[in-house]
């Protein structure tokens, strides 16, 4: 048995030398050819997993790239928005402010038109209240312009509270960046609340 193993062992050894498959010498193959017959597989799956690590690599590392440029687009997105944004902000709370100033001034009685509106400033000064989107907080010729940002319902009804947002971005949208505490719808609720809470007083 041990010499046909040997024979065996030795005509594997030849038929590598004569292919030039591999550099191996005799003293490197196990004593047993069944041995080498059962480690030969093993090493084979070892080299099919190392061949299949690469693509997955290759995966992750697209995958790494792809989710980093999705975030780069994102940012410089924001940063191309953020100027647009913070003028809808100040106008949105502008616009609030005005309506506000003109329900305490009639009554709570909703104005008619914008030209309306503005009627609420004749007289008024930076002391009575501000518009924060310009700096001496009284330009007439700005608060003409909020009407080129915002769309107000003039159809608002102050006692039923209906429709709930009557102050909207010019596609009918809600605000999708206020100032804290400056989103004119809830500043007109907020108002109303409290007009209908010192009646109750």
């Amino acid at each position: 048995m041990s010499l046909l193993c040997l024979l065996l062992r030795q005509s594997v050894i030849l038929n590598l030398a004569i292919t030039r498959t591999t550099k191996l010498k005799f003293q490197d193959f196990p004593d047993s050819v069944v041995h080498y017959l059962i480690a030969r597989p093993a090493a084979l799956r070892q080299k099919y997993v190392t061949t299949m690590e690469k693509p997955l690599k290759r995966k992750l590392l697209w995958s790494v790239m792809l989710a980093f440029m999705v975030f780069l687009c994102l940012v410089v997105y924001s940063a191309i928005q953020a100027p647009g944004q913070l003028r809808e902000a100040y106008a949105a709370w502008d616009t609030g402010t005005l309506l506000v100033e003109y329900l305490k001034a009639h009554d709570n009685q909703w104005p008619k038109s914008w030209d309306d509106l503005l009627t609420v400033m004749d007289g008024k000064t930076p002391s009575d209240f501000r518009l924060r989107g310009r700096g001496d907080g009284m330009d007439k010729e700005y608060a003409v312009s909020l009407r080129e940002k915002v769309l107000v319902d003039w159809n608002f009804n102050p006692k039923t509270r209906r429709p709930d947002r009557p102050v909207t971005r010019l596609d009918g949208k809600p605000f999708p960046v206020t100032w804290q505490g400056a989103e004119p719808n809830k500043m007109i609720h907020d108002h109303l609340d409290s007009t209908a809470q010192s009646l109750k007083d």
